[in-house]
């Protein structure tokens, strides 16, 4: 994954385009590519295209266009209904329920913001992964955006959280829960990779300090109902412009197949965390991540001062004991970064 603010030559874009056979001389640089809509439940499928065909337009061929968010109606995107012999996701996908509909596509602007604006596509349908070869306006927390090339994993999923579960109650810890499965996901794709960790709150990083990937949570609530959008870039077998899983573990690995797991490593984590609650959660988290009992210096508004960092309390905000007066300070992670290379939490810059 690349920040897109620092990626002016577009060379590695364009290579990635043209791999996929996709022109990167046109005027919007980037063609959206058709979504490829699967399901083991044939009957969800039917339902779901016989939907968007009520709200959608229809091509000659009978092909669903999809306004994707765009402006232009050139810019509609062909919805196609796909077997679930023709992709990977399948192979090692042991859960039936999870996700209902997965889609896959070439090349997206964004699949968080695919499956998250785009209401219509997931109405009706309890959850949803959609999975794409690149994309060139991914998201990061707060305003980043990201270009992920081709061989890396950009996943999002759409998820209702059951009403009254303990995770329900705390939702904050969402965004730890899905690092620590997609984590888990990996290890158990490959024996050769060595343990990877988390930086707070929602990175993933080899034990050498170098960033793999990283998660971003959307949520909504609605009375006692729950939605949740998780997306979730890992540089699996991308060259470049740096280290990938590929490259940790020797061969190249499956990226359809990485999601699928990623996915029911997730379902794994909601039902541990509303079995055994967050205290057992945060013991098996912490043993993850970088962090723990180091010395960082914290700046946010009104609370200046060295700190240890110990743990995540039970509103899910980073615990870290103040040296000045051996006291406990919360760290609430939205607005907030963490620069390892200063050991500096501080707000973070828009």
């Amino acid at each position: 994954m690349i920040p897109a603010k620092s990626f002016s030559d577009k060379s590695l874009l364009t290579k990635a385009l043209l791999e996929l056979g996709i022109d990167s001389k046109t005027d919007n640089f980037v063609q959206l590519k058709p979504l490829n809509v699967f399901s083991r439940n044939s009957t969800i499928l039917d339902e779901f295209f016989n939907r968007l065909k009520l709200t959608c337009d229809v091509n000659n061929d009978g092909e669903i266009l999809y306004p994707i968010g765009r402006d232009q109606p050139d810019d509609d995107v062909r919805i196609l209904r796909g077997n679930c012999n023709e992709t990977e996701f399948f192979d090692s996908h042991n859960d039936m329920d999870f996700p209902e509909v997965f889609v896959h596509s070439k090349s997206v602007t964004s699949t968080q913001d695919l499956l998250w604006k785009n209401t219509i596509l997931r109405q009706n349908v309890s959850s949803m992964a959609v999975l794409a070869d690149i994309q060139v306006a991914g998201k990061g927390r707060g305003n980043n955006q990201w270009i992920s090339p081709l061989g890396s994993m950009c996943l999002s999923f759409y998820y209702k959280i059951q009403p009254g579960t303990p995770l329900a109650k705390k939702l904050p810890f969402v965004q730890y829960l899905s690092t620590l499965a997609t984590i888990r996901a990996i290890q158990d794709t490959s024996e050769t990779i060595p343990p990877l960790k988390i930086k707070w709150p929602n990175d993933v990083y080899t034990s050498n300090g170098e960033k793999i990937g990283g998660v971003l949570v959307n949520c909504s609530t609605n009375g006692r109902n729950t939605e949740l959008c998780v997306g979730i870039g890992v540089n699996v077998n991308n060259e470049e412009p740096t280290v990938s899983l590929a490259k940790l573990s020797g061969t190249r690995i499956s990226v359809p197949k990485l999601a699928s797991k990623v996915c029911c490593s997730f379902v794994d984590e909601v039902n541990l965390f509303n079995e055994l609650g967050y205290e057992q959660f945060v013991e098996r988290f912490c043993q993850h991540w970088l962090h723990q009992d180091k010395k960082v210096k914290i700046s946010l508004g009104n609370i200046n001062c060295d700190a240890i960092i110990k743990s995540i309390d039970s509103d899910g905000y980073l615990s870290v004991m103040n040296l000045s007066t051996l006291k406990y300070v919360s760290v609430q992670p939205d607005g907030n970064s963490f620069d390892m290379m200063e050991n500096l939490i501080a707000v973070k810059s828009s």
